[in-house]
């Protein structure tokens, strides 16, 4: 337990350091505010992160409302799973990639930022330290619709010379997830320059790109991809969906 405290104190400290987090000031204690629960979340599978905080703005207390219940959510971007899955393979080649910490990349309104407090004990000091978020948090209801609407923006605004690569990207992002389709080799090479270029003007970090040609395929050896809930074989190039053992209870 001290070790996940001590790696989770590392990580609030680093997020400190670039601007993502700050502690409350003194004089803004008693403002009016909120503080998020949250709970470590241990992945140890993943290559980058192997332990992080997840918030739950999602927790209320008894005759009151949540944060998330106080917001307005935008468009329900999970309706766009479907069709994105199927034009994923219209050619030749299925893409994926997904883009670096995307949401820490949004700043949070400074007025907006005391209702994103949260505690945190750190080991060797006395007393509870009270943080709040500068950029927009993931779990909170709005902060998928927001992504959308900043890429959006961002895709909209490219010279006429650059609209086919941002259409291509504005029919293929889900949340931080593109997924994507191309013909040829010589496509898929300029889709990779030309998003990387683009995206990167907004200060997004295009990575872990991968498809489904073992020519084509980047140095990773495990073929079975996660792809939007489903898993993606880029060996066999097949989507399979794992689903968990169900039980039949009796009910007689």
């Amino acid at each position: 337990m001290q070790g996940e405290v001590g790696s989770i104190s590392k990580r609030l400290y680093g997020l400190g350091i670039r601007g993502i987090i700050e502690e409350v000031p003194t004089e803004e204690l008693n403002d009016f505010g909120h503080y998020l629960p949250h709970r470590p979340v241990i992945k140890e599978s993943s290559a980058t992160t192997k332990i992080r905080p997840v918030f739950d703005a999602s927790a209320k207390l008894k005759y009151k409302p949540f944060l998330n219940d106080c917001l307005e959510k935008g468009v329900n971007v999970l309706e766009l799973i479907p069709t994105i899955l199927l034009r994923f393979r219209l050619r030749r080649f299925g893409v994926i990639l997904d883009i670096e910490k995307t949401f820490l990349q949004l700043s949070a309104a400074p007025v907006d930022r005391n209702f994103l407090r949260f505690l945190w004990w750190e080991p060797g000091f006395e007393r509870i330290r009270k943080y709040r978020h500068r950029r927009v948090v993931f779990g909170v209801s709005s902060s998928p619709f927001l992504l959308a609407a900043t890429l959006n923006k961002h895709l909209y605004e490219v010279s006429e010379n650059e609209k086919a690569i941002a259409n291509k990207l504005l029919d293929s992002l889900y949340v931080d997830n593109c997924v994507t389709n191309v013909n040829t080799k010589d496509e898929l090479n300029v889709f990779i320059c030309e998003s990387v270029r683009l995206l990167t003007k907004g200060h997004f970090n295009l990575r872990d790109w991968r498809w489904n040609q073992d020519d084509l395929a980047s140095s990773s050896t495990n073929s079975d991809i996660s792809v939007l809930g489903l898993s993606w074989c880029t060996v066999a190039d097949t989507f399979t969906v794992t689903v968990d053992n169900v039980f039949c209870v009796d009910t007689k």
